[in-house]
């Protein structure tokens, strides 16, 4: 009986360092899949990163506000003297 348990035991042994071997492997790319992904200081920074941005966009709106604004009072004045030098170049 000592003799047939031994080669089952061989085989046994065998496919668990196999099993072993593809677990190492598994634990392997699930490290590089870890070291690859975001960590919580990444989603800090992508935090950081949108709130500037949501500034330089709030900015932008409030300058989009201005120059509307200068616009409709420069916009009177300049078709005023535009009128005033056709009228002068032509003379009505």
């Amino acid at each position: 009986m000592a003799v047939s348990d031994k080669p089952s035991q061989t085989v046994t042994l065998a496919v668990l360092k196999v099993e072993m071997d593809h677990i190492f492997v598994k634990i392997a790319e699930i490290k590089d899949i870890l070291k690859d992904s975001v960590r919580p200081t990444d989603f800090a920074i992508l935090r950081e990163k949108v709130t500037q941005n949501e500034e330089q966009i709030n900015r932008l709106k409030t300058l989009q506000v201005y120059i509307a604004a200068i616009a409709a009072v420069v916009s009177p004045i300049l078709l005023i003297i535009l009128s005033s030098v056709i009228e002068g170049l032509f003379g009505s």
